[in-house]
């Protein structure tokens, strides 16, 4: 509001005054869960910046507002919305875009900045992926053969910048904590753990089969670990907050759906009930129902019970997983409803494997990208 305020003294900021108005309207209709509207809101916010960026002489635009489109842009492609045309029509633009890092990050601002963009140049390609052969490369496609030689291309590229991203992360780290007990606080969790969620999020591009997550189980107790961390330290003003950023849910969500350890998964699930209500456009509620589905899908209908010693269960078997979930809605019996579409076992490499379908209770608003 204070962009605005300064703004609205300017007699030629009107385009700049609605750029910083948009994100307003856009976390109102996320909060009365019009997610179609708030994604119409934020494409006219990013056409306005497009036309900023492609301008002779590009007009200021503080850094801060640009952050926020950077990250509202990345989540709306990895979300998206079955009932929008935001990944079907949307501003070709990209806010922000990987560097050149050539030395060491200033402070944690510059490295959520750096990862940032890291994470809408992903997320843009996991849409581009998703929308050409069909399958969801979030939630695994079960077949890295559909990916071309320039996706992979591209997805090595983001993995050499996370590694940087990372080694400069933790020079960053190591000399702001001297002289204080070493632990990462909430910031600093909250950034690896995006660091890791966008790391198996690539490894989910490249991946020939559901089977290669078998290999990342430490990864996935890591990103528990870091989001078991960040809500233990997280106490509730009792204050509305601004639900622009991502946080626990949508790596919380992964973890359930990805991971082969189902404790691991059950616990994934356990966190998300005590998640924030709402996080940008995830919704804790939402994820739980679709993350229990998943595992039932999955012939895990019930949390492990025990003193926790019980022996690791035998990975499932690939014939037996679940994967390119889709959804849409349609009208049965005079209610929308929403319907999944998905694929069991492997996936042919030309992607003629069959979808299932099932009618379902789960929100539509869980996305597109399921």
């Amino acid at each position: 509001m204070s962009l605005l305020s300064s703004e609205s003294s300017c007699s030629q900021a009107s385009q700049r005054s609605a750029l910083i108005v948009c994100p307003l309207f856009v976390w109102i209709e996320i909060l009365n869960r019009r997610l179609d509207a708030a994604l119409q809101h934020l494409k006219g916010g990013l056409s306005i910046l497009n036309s900023f960026n492609s301008a002779p002489t590009e007009p200021k635009i503080a850094s801060s507002l640009r952050d926020m489109y950077t990250r509202l842009h990345a989540q709306a492609r990895l979300h998206g919305s079955p009932t929008s045309d935001f990944n079907t029509q949307a501003v070709n633009v990209r806010v922000g875009g990987p560097g050149t890092l050539s030395g060491p990050f200033a402070n944690l601002a510059e490295a959520r900045q750096y990862l940032d963009s890291i994470a809408e140049a992903l997320y843009l390609e996991v849409r581009n992926i998703h929308t050409s052969t069909g399958n969801s490369k979030f939630l695994g496609s079960g077949s890295a053969e559909m990916v071309g030689e320039d996706d992979s291309s591209l997805a090595e590229m983001l993995r050499i910048s996370l590694a940087k991203w990372h080694a400069r992360f933790v020079t960053l780290t190591n000399d702001s904590t001297s002289g204080r007990p070493s632990h990462a606080s909430s910031a600093e969790a909250m950034l690896l753990l995006q660091h890791l969620s966008l790391n198996m999020i690539i490894e989910g591009v490249l991946c020939k089969s559901e089977m290669a997550y078998d290999q990342h189980t430490t990864t996935f107790e890591c990103m528990l670990s870091l989001a078991e961390n960040i809500l233990r330290t997280s106490t509730p003003s009792g204050l509305a907050v601004l639900p622009l950023d991502s946080g626990v849910i949508a790596p919380l969500f992964m973890i359930a759906l990805k991971c082969r350890d189902v404790v691991v998964r059950w616990k994934a699930v356990a966190l998300l009930e005590l998640a924030p209500e709402q996080e940008c456009m995830w919704r804790r509620d939402d994820a739980i129902a679709f993350a229990k589905w998943k595992l039932r899908k999955e012939g895990h209908d019930d949390p492990p019970t025990g003193d926790g010693l019980q022996p690791k269960a035998v990975p499932l078997a690939e014939a037996a997983r679940s994967h390119s979930e889709r959804s849409s809605t349609q009208i049965v019996g005079g209610r929308t409803v929403t319907v999944l579409r998905f694929k069991v076992g492997e996936s042919a490499a030309d992607g003629s494997s069959v979808f299932e379908s099932e009618i379902t209770n789960l929100s539509a608003d869980m996305g597109d990208i399921l």
